[in-house]
């Protein structure tokens, strides 16, 4: 069965000499990975530029029945991404942020609002006049409200404490656990919550500040998913001069 598909690249790794396994993101069946070629010709060169990291794509899906890996056809761009693939802060926040959501986007049924949701910030990274900074930690900001862990600003007061595990803001430390935050990170995270993709220009930060927000949303997400700190695109992301 031919099943066509719209999806957004998130990781392509060797599968043998002829094949790589592309990972998307897709609107019709959440995550899923695909066969494509790996040769060395002019259309598997194509290929691949094709399916950089964030690239939209559409595509055909050849399903076949008691297979789990599944070839394509007639791949496609969706939406150029001139300035997504071409200039080197913009390709290094995109390579960061394809590879945290294939750490966090779990498999199973689509959900297109997400999508959606990831779709618009691959748009708007390509396409923003403004600085890119902070789009990562906007983008992290609001996926966590879709996989229903966001913190619960509600519970913010001044001078509490931020319960990492629980995703609260708390009087006093948990008992149960040491994965707290002082006061001070939880002020920081608390002020955190109001970036979106749009205002994320907005909020000054040095470099300091925006890699211990970064580390704090790391750490957080690592407790709910998947560890995050080992990841390769992180140090690329670090050594950035915003």
């Amino acid at each position: 069965m031919a099943t066509p598909i719209h999806g957004i690249a998130l990781r392509t790794v060797r599968h043998n000499e002829r094949n790589d396994i592309l990972t998307l993101y897709t609107a019709e069946s959440g995550r899923m990975s695909v066969i494509v070629s790996a040769g060395t010709s002019a259309a598997s060169r194509r290929r691949r530029a094709l399916t950089m990291p964030l690239s939209l794509v559409e595509c055909v899906v050849m399903d076949r029945p008691g297979r789990n890996l599944n070839p394509i056809r007639d791949l496609r761009p969706t939406l150029p991404l001139p300035g997504l693939h071409t200039d080197p802060r913009r390709m290094s926040v995109a390579m960061f942020t394809a590879e945290t959501l294939w750490h966090i986007l779990p498999e199973g049924d689509a959900d297109k609002s997400l999508w959606r949701f990831l779709a618009d910030a691959v748009t708007f990274l390509d396409a923003t006049p403004d600085s890119v900074a902070n789009f990562h930690l906007a983008l992290l900001m609001g996926i966590g409200h879709y996989l229903g862990i966001a913190p619960d600003t509600a519970s913010y007061r001044p001078g509490r404490i931020f319960d990492m595990a629980g995703g609260r803001f708390l009087d006093t430390p948990p008992t149960a656990h040491g994965h707290w935050l002082e006061a001070g990170d939880a002020a920081a995270l608390h002020s955190l919550q109001r970036i979106t993709l749009t205002n994320s220009h907005l909020f000054e930060m040095t470099r300091a500040e925006r890699q211990r927000a970064l580390d704090l949303t790391l750490q957080y997400y690592s407790m709910h998913y998947a560890p995050l700190g080992r990841m390769r695109s992180l140090d690329i992301l670090r050594h950035l001069a915003f």
